[in-house]
């Protein structure tokens, strides 16, 4: 099980920096195309778009995974160790329940995907729509272990170091 999850956490590491990397170029080349040739390159543009989805979706669970996900949980540091436990795993089913809803809308966009493609790269939409229930379950797998990683104290302030598993 740890060696799957290590394994996901590598790919969806080294995927969202590859959409970073791509988006980066394409921006940069549409930049220099219309400021320095003189020529627009909207292809460029919708795949940086395209990219940035992607990077989007999957940059949820690596952000949650380190702990950068935004929350207001001073008041829930206050609480002793039984209580938090407690509100950690309810907080947790409600992002789960959320999370479901997501994924469950997620599929009439991929189902709407199939039959439309992109104004200018004509890419079939689904391609685009895709990310959103695999980010979204990546999402809750990080969601999850974070929870089980802070069993002991779910608000602290130190979040779960970055193995050299993961690192590599």
């Amino acid at each position: 099980m740890n060696r799957a999850l290590a394994a996901v956490r590598w790919l969806a590491f080294w995927f969202a920096t590859a959409c970073f990397a791509f988006m980066l170029i394409a921006v940069v080349v549409q930049v220099l195309g219309r400021y320095v040739a003189h020529f627009q390159i909207g292809n460029a543009v919708e795949l940086a778009i395209f990219a940035q989805i992607w990077l989007a979706m999957i940059g949820a669970g690596l952000a949650m995974r380190r702990g950068t996900i935004f929350a207001i949980d001073s008041l829930a540091q206050l609480l002793p160790l039984g209580p938090a436990r407690i509100l950690s795993v309810a907080m947790v089913l409600a992002s789960l329940g959320f999370l479901g809803v997501v994924i469950y809308g997620s599929f009439a966009l991929i189902e709407i995907g199939y039959d439309i493609t992109s104004p200018t790269m004509e890419v079939p939409m689904w391609i685009v729509y895709v990310p959103v229930p695999i980010g979204m379950a990546y999402f809750g797998i990080e969601t999850v272990m974070r929870a089980a990683d802070r069993w002991n104290d779910p608000f602290g302030q130190e979040a779960p170091a970055i193995t050299q598993e993961e690192k590599s």
